[in-house]
């Protein structure tokens, strides 16, 4: 089983092809990328990281999104950044965002799942701007990368599935000594409640009214309260309401 940690040797057993993740097109909704970016904690926990580390290194960013995280890494002084997007209308934005920036010298975005596309990563020039024609600069695949860089943490954490692209992404091209970014998180949980979030939901008031009183909370009472209660589109969910808080 695959441990995570930086520069893991290669294994002498040939791995199982990582999973491509189900959920890449969520991520060609502006509006997640924005809320990603307007966490502002986060966003500049990344941006004070990459300035720290990706300073005359080479940078493989996978799942790239907005490529906002490849362009903090060329603003950093990075050599180069290799940057992999699955979806392809939000690597194609990516593009855009790049060029404005005044970084299309030094950042090649590629387009498609990295397990699926890894041949095409390695044949990318090791060099920037004019010298990407140039054959003596050599090929990804005869190198390595110093930096593996990935916003791969989803809700809780542990949710998205880009992490095991970034575990391939690691374990294909990462060198020796190489730093992840990140390479770990600790996670602190908490219990919360609050009663206007479960009635709204579940409708869980009146279920818990109709039981002082010994009565099986009927679909009827049940669906007076909260959302599911709402009948949306004039379908009544009331039934799903028993099974929300279980």
């Amino acid at each position: 089983m695959s441990q995570w940690h930086p520069g893991a040797a290669a294994r002498t057993r040939k791995p199982a092809k990582p999973k491509v993740p189900e959920d890449s097109g969520a991520y060609s909704d502006l509006g997640t990328h924005r809320e990603m970016i307007e966490d502002s904690v986060r966003t500049e926990a990344f941006r004070k990281a990459i300035f720290e580390t990706c300073k005359d290194k080479i940078v493989l960013e996978v799942g790239c999104g907005t490529g906002i995280l490849s362009v903090f890494a060329a603003q950093a002084g990075a050599k180069q950044v290799i940057a992999v997007e699955a979806n392809p209308e939000m690597a194609d934005l990516a593009r855009d965002v790049v060029a404005v920036n005044g970084f299309d010298d030094n950042i090649f975005i590629l387009q498609g799942c990295i397990e699926e596309i890894a041949a095409e990563v390695d044949e990318v020039p090791l060099g920037k701007g004019d010298q990407y024609v140039v054959e003596s600069v050599g090929r990804l695949k005869f190198g390595k990368v110093d930096v593996v860089l990935s916003e791969w943490m989803g809700r809780a954490a542990a949710q998205s599935l880009v992490r095991q692209c970034v575990a391939f992404a690691r374990d294909r091209w990462l060198k020796e000594g190489g730093v992840m970014l990140p390479a770990r998180c600790c996670l602190h949980v908490g219990p919360f409640s609050h009663a206007s979030l479960v009635e709204r939901q579940t409708g869980e008031p009146a279920r818990r009214a109709s039981k002082c009183h010994g009565v099986r909370p009927s679909r009827a009472f049940t669906a007076m309260q909260g959302f599911w209660g709402t009948t949306p589109f004039g379908v009544d969910l009331s039934p799903l309401a028993f099974h929300v808080s279980r």
